[in-house]
């Protein structure tokens, strides 16, 4: 399995992916010129895990500057997904330890997620990554509809 960065030509492929883990379709277009501008504007990194030219899972990982204490940056994980007949093979796990060991070398303070709170077998395999489950609650409060997309959820 190989972790990298993904590139415009992988949009199609995570766009597959993330209908299947979210059960939305996203505009390629949209998200190759997403990924563009967070390549333009750096702080932000998407990794993919690949076998034999395969996108098996993603995640996105977004370094936050802070005020507090000694004003160290935190990564904010995203838009974790692991495509179905890949889950429980090390892709989750490798992803999160790329993110987590690039976190590490901006000198970060911590790292910080939110998934939904049904999703017990995330919330297992997050602990198992050495993220604290009842020692913090995550918030979230969608603005405009699901992903972004106008109309009710």
């Amino acid at each position: 399995m190989e972790i990298r960065e993904l590139e415009k030509e992988d949009m199609p492929a995570l766009s597959v992916l993330y209908r299947a883990f979210w059960g939305e379709d996203s505009d390629v277009a949209a998200m190759k010129g997403q990924l563009e501008a967070l390549r333009a504007e750096g702080g932000a990194v998407v990794l993919g895990a690949f076998a034999q030219g395969r996108l098996l899972g993603s995640v996105t990982g977004y370094f936050c500057r802070d005020l507090y204490g000694a004003c160290r940056p935190f990564l904010l994980v995203e838009n974790m997904a692991v495509a179905p007949q890949s889950r429980r093979q090390g892709v989750g796990r490798a992803l999160l330890g790329e993110l987590e060991r690039r976190a590490a070398e901006a000198g970060c303070s911590q790292m910080l997620l939110v998934t939904e709170s049904d999703r017990a077998e995330a919330h297992r395999f997050y602990e198992s990554m050495g993220f604290g489950k009842g020692t913090h609650s995550g918030f979230k409060k969608t603005l405009m509809g699901t992903h972004g997309q106008d109309g009710a959820q």
